[in-house]
Parts: structure tokens; C-alpha cells; sequence
């Protein structure tokens, strides 16, 4: 890996896991010492991050970790509800059957460890987003692909700010995925891209619940007003 790819990777999970909170100020100097590497690799990263959505820069404020309001989780669902649904769709006839068997295993398996396990460990090990970029690795075309893992860079992010889990809402999830997985294998591909809606708008709808009761819990005016704009 070389020096850039290195900071980008580093910042990058700091970011989506929540380490590194909305409105903070990055600092590229201490990155570079933190990995023992020139400012220059760092800089790269760090504008790689400002084009896909998790740093901004602000005049006289500096390099920050970007806010994401409720308008983000709108546009951002909004294209996901216009793209996945076709991906799915024109996905159905060529996925790997054996890789979506061992796919809805693995939802399945989620489901009964979230049974016997706190809501907060179950979201933990969710990594439904490996699913999203298989289906739309499989429709071939790379321009999906880049906008899949974007969205799911974010989705992964908006997970991590919130303190909040439901296990409710985890299984819900994870039920939706089986029940798609198992529309493809039916060859049924209409249904499936029906199913895709359904768990899209379900996701959006918790996600929106979620962060906002986080932040209420924790009398985070500031982040509340944010997510509101």
C-alpha cells in the first residue's frame, strides 16, 4: 500500500466509525507524524475524502469532518431507491447462485445470534453492505459499482453515530435481505427489485429514527438543529 492509500484508509475508517465526530477539525500534520510519512501523502488523502463526501473544507475553519442531516439521508436514499431497485433487477440472471446461498446463510445466522445477543453486539457484525456492491459487482458495470460503495461508505457511517440500536429493526433487516436473495433464486426478478424498494425505504425510515433519538438522548442541540436542515 503505498503512503497515500495509507492515510486515506486510516482517516477514512476514524471517520466512518465515528471516531472522529462531525465538525472536527482535521489536522494533517499530526496524521503524517501518527504514520511516519511527508504531509504530501496526507494532503492527497485528505482531498480524496473531501470528493467523496466526509471532510469539507470551510474558509478560515479549516479541513472538517462533513455533518450529515437528514436532507443527506433523504438525497442519499432517494438515489439509492432509483439505482438498486435496477441493479438488483438486471442483476437477478447473472449472480452467482452459490454466493447467494451462502449470503442468505449468513442473514440467517444473524438473525438467530441476534436472538441470544444484546441489539448493540448484533448491529456490530452487520455487513450487509458487502451484499449491495456483490449485487451491482455482478451487473457489470463499474459506474455502479464506485456509487454503490460511496453509499454504503455512508451508510456504514450514519450507523456508527448513532448510540442507539434496535433489535427489532435488525432482524427486520436481515429478513428483508433473505427474502430478496430468495426472489433472485426463484428467478423472480421483478419481485426481488419490488423487495429491494421495500427494504430501502424501511432502512431509510430507521436510520432517520435512530440518529434522531441519539441525538436527543445525548441534549445534543447543535447536532439536532444539523440533522434538520
Amino acid at each position: 500500500m503505498d503512503f497515500k492509500s495509507a492515510a486515506y484508509e486510516k482517516i477514512k475508517q476514524e471517520i466512518v466509525s465515528g471516531k472522529l465526530a462531525p465538525g472536527t477539525v482535521l489536522n494533517e500534520r499530526e496524521y503524517a507524524q501518527k504514520l511516519g510519512i511527508s504531509r504530501t501523502p496526507v494532503h492527497e488523502a485528505v482531498w480524496q475524502l473531501v470528493g467523496e463526501g466526509l471532510l469539507e473544507v470551510i474558509p478560515r475553519r479549516g479541513t472538517l469532518v462533513s455533518h450529515i442531516s437528514m436532507e443527506d439521508i433523504r438525497q442519499m436514499y432517494e438515489f439509492r431507491k432509483m439505482l438498486e431497485p435496477q441493479i438488483v433487477q438486471l442483476a437477478a440472471a447473472r449472480a452467482d447462485r452459490g454466493k447467494l446461498k451462502n449470503y442468505r446463510a449468513f442473514f440467517e445466522e444473524l438473525m438467530r445470534e441476534a436472538e441470544s445477543r444484546g441489539a448493540e453486539d448484533a448491529w456490530k457484525d452487520d455487513r450487509d453492505g458487502e451484499f449491495h456492491i456483490f449485487l451491482a459487482e455482478t451487473m457489470g458495470n463499474h459506474y455502479a459499482v464506485s456509487q454503490m460503495r460511496l453509499m454504503m461508505t455512508q451508510t456504514l457511517r450514519i450507523r456508527s453515530l448513532s448510540n442507539i440500536r434496535t433489535k427489532k429493526r435488525y432482524t427486520e433487516s436481515c429478513a428483508e435481505h433473505i427474502n430478496i436473495i430468495d426472489s433472485i433464486l426463484e428467478d423472480n426478478a421483478k419481485k426481488a427489485a419490488e423487495l429491494m424498494l421495500v427494504h430501502l425505504k424501511n432502512s431509510e425510515q430507521g436510520y432517520r429514527n435512530m440518529l434522531t433519538r441519539s441525538y436527543e438522548q445525548e441534549n445534543n442541540l447543535q447536532e439536532a438543529e444539523i440533522l434538520w436542515i
